[in-house]
């Protein structure tokens, strides 16, 4: 029954059973859908995958993380997509550069407070810069980590605004950038001050890169990213009615049909 289904959706997608299957294989392993929803969701990560020149197992992986991480039921698996659609479309990377390496930094931001679609935005604003990616998601872990475990500077400052936790700053400034912003502020956007606040080179470049233009890039962008929660359903309705992707369907189909008379 699994193998019929896999041909099914290899004919109506247009990617390779081996491929799609590989793709069902890492959502069950991931555990993020139940099992009766693994082939809707690998579906979704699929037409996902084509509209960014990805492999279904990547774009599996990304949504898992990302899921998984913010504790989020299968129903959200479009909006999930249509953001990452939209990350990859704003910044300068590949959906297969962060589809292991994004859980690295989505707990984190998830404990924190910080919204999936401001980490992304972040993330695409980092890698416009000519961050590559995974050092993008290094950064902001870095970042991040700092919240979390401040120096005895950053929770000094914490107490002079009547917070306690990174926590409690991210929801008392409105964010990630609205921190980010309260500390440049308290530091005159010193980068020596910065530096003994942080501790550490990778937060210290992270934070800098975010509040590139004092934040208004990644602001910017997270308004197109929070507004993208149908983009790669959409671009792949485009995508599907091209004579390119029926010619890719059809040859497709005819290797699916060749391979069910070899057996």
């Amino acid at each position: 029954r699994q193998t019929q289904d896999i041909l099914n959706l290899s004919n109506a997608i247009g990617k390779a059973p081996t491929d799609l299957a590989e793709g069902l294989y890492q959502t069950l392993s991931n555990q993020v859908v139940d099992a009766g929803e693994a082939l809707n969701f690998t579906s979704e990560a699929a037409k996902l995958a084509t509209v960014t020149s990805a492999e279904t197992g990547d774009a599996v992986n990304a949504l898992s993380s990302v899921m998984n991480s913010y504790g989020l039921a299968a129903s959200e698996a479009e909006h999930i997509s249509g953001t990452l659609f939209k990350t990859i479309e704003l910044g300068r990377l590949r959906l297969s550069e962060i589809a292991n390496v994004i859980g690295r930094v989505t707990p984190l931001t998830s404990r924190l407070g910080i919204s999936w679609e401001e980490t992304a935005a972040a993330i695409a604003t980092m890698t416009r810069q000519g961050v590559r990616a995974d050092t993008a998601i290094t950064q902001l872990r870095a970042v991040t980590q700092k919240l979390l475990k401040p120096t005895e500077g950053i929770k000094n400052l914490y107490r002079e605004w009547g917070v306690e936790t990174g926590e409690e700053a991210i929801e008392a400034f409105g964010g990630l950038v609205g921190v980010l912003q309260k500390l440049s502020e308290e530091t005159g956007g010193n980068s020596q001050e910065m530096a003994e606040l942080f501790r550490r080179v990778r937060a210290i470049v992270g934070t800098f890169g975010i509040l590139q233009d004092d934040g208004k890039l990644v602001a910017d962008t997270l308004a197109e990213i929070e507004n993208a929660t149908t983009a790669a359903t959409e671009a792949w309705e485009r995508f599907s009615e091209s004579d390119a992707q029926e010619l890719t369907r059809t040859m497709q189909q005819f290797k699916n049909e060749m391979l069910a008379l070899g057996k």
